[in-house]
């Protein structure tokens, strides 16, 4: 099909087999998981200094604990009550080696909780998300088999479902704002869709055998994109 400007409509068909499903799969899983991965840092970051300033104020929790408990367990169980000077001189004893130690030992501590919430804590979570991502994606992509067709003007282009299934989209050119260029597909973005990590798919390949005439409706759909495709 000629795709002159005179001509009023563009139309291009491709097929989404369920080998491209599982390779937009496994994609889609590592980015949202690299995603993830960087979420997880930046918490276990915080959660790191967390766990750091509570054990170095742990002395005074104590104290504060005892003053506001102590006297109520001590006269339940029968217990003497301590005199405040020798309360005094054992918390701040205490108080003063617990803190020498933290303060010597306190890298080696911290490389310890950095260490337990990399290994233990983000594998787990990790591995668990993945399993979750791929069931759902799983879900989503078998509804994308089939074959799609990609109708295309002046004005935008109108992308119909696997086998004529589902309501066409209607993507006007300047709402375009992004485009990713894969080994296999060309991933349309539009402000909208990018708010929620979805993407409109354009395979690089044809499913009829003029493959000619997909090329060149390619290269109209880029000619009006208002951007241009980013290598991905």
């Amino acid at each position: 099909m000629s795709v002159e400007s005179s001509t009023p409509f563009v139309d291009i068909e491709f097929r989404i087999t369920p080998e491209d499903s599982a390779t937009l799969i496994e994609e889609a899983v590592e980015r949202r998981l690299s995603d993830y991965d960087r979420r997880s840092l930046l918490i276990g970051e915080f959660a790191g200094r967390f766990a750091r300033v509570g054990i170095a104020l742990a002395p005074i929790v104590a104290v504060t604990a005892e003053h506001f408990l102590g006297g109520p367990f001590n006269h339940l169980f029968g217990m003497p009550p301590s005199r405040p000077t020798e309360k005094f001189v054992a918390y701040f004893l205490v108080s003063v080696i617990y803190w020498l130690l933290w303060w010597r030992y306190r890298k080696k501590f911290a490389e310890f909780i950095d260490a337990y919430l990399v290994q233990h804590a983000g594998r787990t979570s990790r591995g668990f998300v993945a399993r979750r991502l791929h069931g759902r994606l799983s879900r989503q992509m078998k509804r994308l088999e089939g074959l799609h067709r990609v109708r295309m003007n002046q004005d935008g282009l109108i992308l119909h479902g696997p086998n004529g299934t589902g309501r066409p989209v209607h993507i006007p050119w300047r709402k375009i704002t992004r485009i990713d260029d894969t080994p296999h597909f060309y991933k349309i973005s539009t402000a909208m869709t990018r708010r929620f990590g979805l993407r409109y798919l354009v395979a690089k390949r044809g499913s009829g055998s003029d493959t000619e005439a997909y090329q060149a409706g390619l290269r109209f759909l880029l000619e009006k994109s208002p951007v241009a495709p980013i290598a991905n």
